[in-house]
């Protein structure tokens, strides 16, 4: 179905995309174990987390700036308002976390959003 064919296009994107690294691949196969379906893409050439619903829709996102090699700045979380309240905005910020966590960076929490989510979940990652 359409949740089929989406997931195969992430993969083909992962093969043929040269920033998309072995992490990453990591990445989205635990979050498509975890979930069933792959909700939350990292686009790093873009800087950006983006939620996808099951109909391909664009329903949230999340933008950082990369500082240094050790510090990454988020920047915003903006979930569309049809979508909101259903978890999305968290989703990201758990996206951002093991993304962090990964690649063993610090974030500079700009985004309101994340500064008060890292405060009380994850204070020693902020930059």
């Amino acid at each position: 179905g359409r949740r089929d064919n989406f997931v195969k296009a992430v993969f083909l994107y992962l093969l043929i995309t040269e920033q998309a690294g072995r992490s990453w691949l990591i990445f989205a196969l635990n979050s498509f174990i975890r979930e069933g379906f792959m909700s939350v893409i990292h686009f790093p050439e873009q800087q950006q987390f983006i939620y996808v619903t099951e109909n391909n829709e664009q329903a949230g996102r999340l933008a950082y700036r990369i500082i240094n090699e050790s510090k990454i700045d988020a920047y915003t979380t903006k979930v569309e308002e049809a979508f909101q309240g259903k978890g999305i905005a968290a989703a990201l910020y758990n996206a951002l976390i093991e993304f962090a966590q990964q690649q063993q960076l610090k974030i500079k929490p700009s985004c309101h959003y994340i500064e008060k989510k890292m405060e009380r979940s994850h204070p020693e990652l902020i930059a």
